[in-house]
């Protein structure tokens, strides 16, 4: 009897091993930086620490995983301004790729082929206005 007990044992601890070993670990747990941590920072009146709270780093994880998401969409980050070559600084709204996937066609881009996505500049002040 004592050595059934030991094989459920065992065998338990095996799948509980196997369950740790396969199950999917969240990417952007991995990815948050110091600064996000210290972002949220929770501290009480003496100023010593206290935790993490885990809306703020649900949140930023969030943050993580829609960057995560939309840069795996485009080949480069979408935070670059468009140059002003590009429509004069406001980019063009369609862009076509040589490698033969569909076009893109809402969006702004920095050149109309094999474009990047860009941010518009502001318009230039025009007669002193």
């Amino acid at each position: 009897m004592h050595s059934r007990a030991y094989a459920m044992v065992t065998m338990i601890a095996a799948w509980a091993m196997a369950l740790l070993i396969v199950a999917p670990q969240p990417a952007s747990a991995r990815s948050l930086g110091d600064g996000d941590y210290e972002i949220c920072s929770i501290y009480d009146r003496d100023d010593a620490f206290v935790g993490y709270d885990n809306v703020c780093l649900e949140r930023r994880k969030a943050i993580l995983r829609r960057l995560r998401s939309r840069n795996n969409n485009e080949r480069h980050s979408s935070s670059l301004l468009c140059p002003w070559h590009a429509n004069n600084g406001q980019g063009y709204n369609a862009t076509f790729y040589s490698d033969g996937r569909n076009p893109s066609l809402f969006g702004t881009w920095d050149s109309t082929w094999d474009g990047q996505r860009c941010v518009p500049r502001g318009r230039p002040l025009a007669g002193g206005r």
